[in-house]
């Protein structure tokens, strides 16, 4: 099987821009690709938006609430729960280098989109 992770929130806050972007690249690569959606319930998020494929939810609150390393731990028990080719296509500004090169070590491919260049993310 292969799994094509998405990493994005979405909220009032945040705005639906990422997650919509998001949703439109899994309706096109669901037909090679099992679509899982990996985000938060933050207050006044998107997420009816992506009704078509299964959502995992993580724990967090607000935007504001990300704790980098609990969120490492939860995407990668997430992601081992799954067997075959994984992707995590990664759309989201508050995840930095290291939750990027620890998850990286559980998929075949890591893709980040980042809009703004603020940072720059080497996975080796």
């Amino acid at each position: 099987m292969k799994y094509l992770f998405f990493r994005v929130d979405s909220s009032y806050a945040l705005a639906s821009g990422h997650l919509v972007r998001c949703y439109r690249l899994a309706k096109v690569f669901s037909k090679k690709y099992q679509i899982i959606f990996i985000t938060n319930k933050f207050n006044g998020n998107f997420n009816f938006i992506i009704k078509d494929f299964r959502k995992i939810y993580l724990n967090g609150k607000s935007s504001s609430s990300i704790n980098t390393n609990k969120e490492i731990k939860k995407v990668i028990e997430i992601i081992k729960k799954f067997t075959g080719e994984k992707i995590i296509l990664v759309d989201h500004y508050d995840l930095d280098s290291k939750w990027h090169k620890d998850v990286s070590k559980y998929v075949n491919k890591l893709i980040c989109i980042n809009d703004y260049l603020k940072k720059i993310i080497v996975i080796i």
